[in-house]
């Protein structure tokens, strides 16, 4: 789990105020606290793996202002520099190595722990007595201490400006106890609720596993079908090891470690959280809320910030009214969609006394928009049609008419009712069209959920508690809220299978089946005997992702940089239709030209969805050419299949 941290608080004062130095006090505990610190200990050598002089927390002497220091700002409450007593007031909570692991405690810690209970010090800390967890807590504090003199010690007698150096932050007397410190220490992570369904890191994470600030926009894996709220943050799990020296071992000073496999900086994409996360499996009666909820460790991590918990605790709300309402336990909100929507048009209705939720990332959006409501409602029942990657409505922009039917087709397929209102006609915004048509549709019954078996609503062989979308039948890794619109399916229209003169290529790898109609190529070089090929063997190049039971749009041969590919064929004009993407990954920036006619440029495509374009050339030489990638040898351009069809 997430360490501990025992926050202070500490405030200016007008002289200096050190601490007395605490107990087993040692500079080394804090190599990451400071530049002077980790430039002058790098040198240790610690049994665990570390980094040291990543994390900077004070200037380089004469190259900034106090005000400037990131010490000073990061969790600032009071800045002395505009407040009018001129003293600044800052909550140290996690910063400068102040966080406090639960794991390989130090050996005063267990023999303390070992002298109340034999094995008490490999207990998890919620298994432990209050007694016995006081303990850990008396440690932590007194390692924040620690952190506080070193502060006025260590990095005081190296600062460039000693009239604004930690010497004179002294503790805030406003918690009471004689330590001045709070009574309850900071814990990342709580309980976590065993929920109709446990959120997970794979569900809301983008497929390429994206620092936060390498992410590229777009909705997560799974958008849950009762999702209640929108969120995004990163998995913020904070370094849950300790590294001790390796000459003195868990009786002397540690830092903490990250642990091989823990990932800290993986963002979220644009999520949602699920009505099932906030109910018990078996508990009546009980609604989570907090951080009492059902999701992993790891998604805690990325759920925790206070506004999205107190977004959850109106979630929570919301549920135990409509279920008090209808004299119904909150299981039983679940299956019934009725009472799902009444939920949700609790946290995003027309309300005057507040701002309404905002159940669907759209991060265009604000909520003084007049469509918020209705864009997000339509959203969240299924109305609108997606893409993973348009994370933005344009709510202003025209509504054309092939959208309109999209809507109004997904609306169909939502509601009860046979026969559905006219749909609104003139020139309309997105947003425009939107509100008249949930005004029109928001009443009406919406399509009932179908149980087909006890445990697995939909019957596709995942219970119901491991299925993120239980009443959508498919396979729920892949986006789960919509299918792929036809032209992004990768499979070929009808009008292109139709056609008998087409000559149509699948690109594949060399022992891969051959699929009726198209001619397989796996790769080789361009060979006039054969008609078609590569500028050189890219054979090796191949991936068949096991997702997709057609070969066309589940194989692909691909390349890093740039390549071409020819086919020989009679000059004139011909259309040529392509399909590139990858069902198993997301593929960043893909490049296509056609006879020099970019079809494609720089363009995305996330994991199981793909672009399929079109084109007219005329071949002059007697071969058709395609250009497929850019120079920067860091993107992927995945080709399907091909289509060559004379004009």
């Amino acid at each position: 789990m997430n360490p501990i941290t025992w926050a202070m608080i500490v405030e200016e004062s007008k002289a200096d105020t050190p601490i007395p130095k605490p107990p087993r006090y040692d500079d080394r505990n804090f190599v990451r606290t400071t530049r002077f610190g980790a430039q002058a200990m790098s040198g240790l050598h610690w049994d665990r793996p570390v980094r040291l002089g990543g994390i900077l927390h004070w200037p380089d002497a004469g190259k900034a202002s106090p005000r400037q220091l990131s010490i000073y700002t990061v969790r600032r409450i009071v800045d002395g520099y505009t407040s009018k007593d001129k003293t600044t007031s800052i909550l140290l909570n996690y910063m400068l190595g102040q966080d406090y692991p639960l794991e390989r405690l130090p050996q005063h810690v267990v023999d303390a722990l070992e002298a109340t209970e034999r094995g008490a010090s490999r207990k998890n800390i919620v298994r432990l007595s209050r007694r016995q967890r006081q303990i850990i807590f008396d440690d932590a504090k007194r390692h924040s201490l620690c952190l506080h003199h070193h502060l006025q010690t260590y990095v005081h007698d190296r600062a460039p400006d000693k009239t604004h150096s930690f010497r004179r932050f002294r503790l805030s007397d406003e918690f009471g106890p004689p330590d001045k410190l709070p009574p309850k220490p900071y814990i990342r992570e709580s309980l976590r609720l065993k929920a109709a369904y446990m959120m997970r890191e794979q569900d809301g994470r983008n497929a390429d596993g994206k620092t936060k600030q390498q992410a590229r926009e777009r909705f997560s894996r799974v958008m849950y079908p009762d999702g209640l709220f929108a969120w995004q943050f990163h998995y913020d799990f904070h370094r849950t090891g300790r590294a001790y020296l390796r000459d003195v071992g868990q009786s002397g000073p540690w830092i903490d470690s990250e642990k091989l496999g823990r990932h800290t900086r993986h963002v979220s994409d644009r999520s949602v959280f699920p009505l099932r996360s906030l109910i018990p499996q078996e508990m009546d009666g009980l609604l989570g809320a907090q951080k009492n909820v059902g999701y992993s460790s790891i998604v805690s991590a990325a759920i925790r910030l206070h506004d999205q918990c107190v977004t959850i605790g109106q979630a929570a709300g919301a549920a135990a009214a409509v279920a008090l309402r209808h004299e119904t336990q909150p299981r039983s909100l679940l299956e019934n969609r009725s009472l799902l929507e009444e939920v949700r048009h609790a946290l995003c209705g027309e309300v005057s006394d507040g701002s309404p939720v905002l159940i669907w990332p759209y991060r265009d959006l604000p909520a003084k928009h007049p469509a918020f409501v209705a864009i997000n409602r339509l959203a969240a029942r299924g109305d609108l049609p997606m893409d993973p990657r348009a994370v933005d409505f344009k709510p202003d922009a025209r509504a054309d008419g092939d959208w309109k039917e999209q809507v109004v087709a997904l609306t169909a397929k939502q509601l009860e009712q046979a026969t559905l209102p006219k749909r609104p006609g003139g020139t309309l915004s997105r947003g425009e069209f939107c509100r008249r048509w949930w005004n029109l549709t928001a009443k009406l019954p919406v399509l009932a959920y179908k149980r087909l078996s006890a445990d697995d609503a939909d019957k596709v062989g995942i219970p119901d508690i491991d299925d993120p979308t239980p009443f959508l039948p498919g396979d729920p890794v892949r986006w789960g809220l919509a299918s792929p619109p036809a032209d992004q399916d990768g499979l070929p229209s009808a009008s292109l299978t139709n056609d008998k003169s087409a000559r149509c290529f699948n690109f594949i790898g060399k022992g891969s089946k051959p699929v009726a109609g198209f001619t397989s190529d796996i790769g080789l070089p361009f060979d006039e005997t054969r008609g078609h090929g590569w500028g050189r063997n890219i054979g090796g190049n191949n991936r068949r992702r096991n997702v997709y039971p057609e070969s066309q749009r589940d194989t692909f041969l691909f390349t890093r940089g740039t390549d071409r590919w020819e086919c020989v064929v009679p000059n004139g004009k011909w259309t040529v239709t392509v399909c590139v993407g990858d069902s198993g990954h997301e593929q960043v920036g893909q490049t296509l030209a056609i006879e020099g006619v970019v079809a494609i440029k720089n363009a995305n495509t996330t994991s199981g969805w793909f672009i399929e374009r079109t084109v007219i050339v005329e071949v002059k030489d007697g071969r058709l050419t395609l250009d497929l990638g850019t120079p920067d040898r860091m993107r992927n351009t995945c080709l399907n299949w091909v289509y060559l069809i004379r004009s």
